[in-house]
């Protein structure tokens, strides 16, 4: 049951990747074809060369985001957990939308190591300690048991 929840996470962030990362595939090959396939003026290559820049920066950042999800995904089929007792110490952001309160920015201390680490994982508060299962690379978790 909890490798399900992360596996569906995993899978969630990696579709929006994967298309983020086929837009700006697609939009450097666009770009490529206007500057050597026609021609056009020094400021409209100037913009084409800075946007196949930005788009080339998008395209590597996202890729390290997809190899860290994939790695992840082979870890929970080999059934490799990652497991922690951690404190949930601190965050960066606080939101509420429909009556579910969620934290972005989450800091847990982890209660092993003495180590504090960001991890994203649903349906905890502040001040407690928890028994989480995470994924290492992609650093989302869900909690399997609260302690205090």
């Amino acid at each position: 049951m909890n490798y399900d929840v992360l596996k569906s996470r995993l899978y969630t962030r990696l579709r929006y990747t994967v298309t983020v990362f086929l837009i700006a595939v697609g939009v450097i090959g666009f770009t490529l074809y206007d500057v050597f396939a026609r021609e056009t003026d020094l400021g409209m290559q100037v913009f084409n060369w800075v946007l196949i820049g930005i788009s080339f920066l998008i395209a590597a950042f996202v890729s390290y985001v997809i190899i860290g999800a994939i790695i992840d995904l082979v870890d929970i089929k080999n059934k490799r957990q990652y497991k922690m007792r951690a404190k949930f110490v601190s965050y960066m952001k606080k939101q509420t939308t429909k009556g579910v309160v969620t934290y972005e920015g989450q800091v847990f201390l982890n209660l092993e190591t003495n180590k504090e680490e960001m991890l994203d994982v649903l349906g905890v508060e502040p001040g407690k300690t928890y028994t989480i299962l995470y994924t290492k690379h992609s650093k989302q978790g869900i909690p399997i048991s609260k302690g205090e």
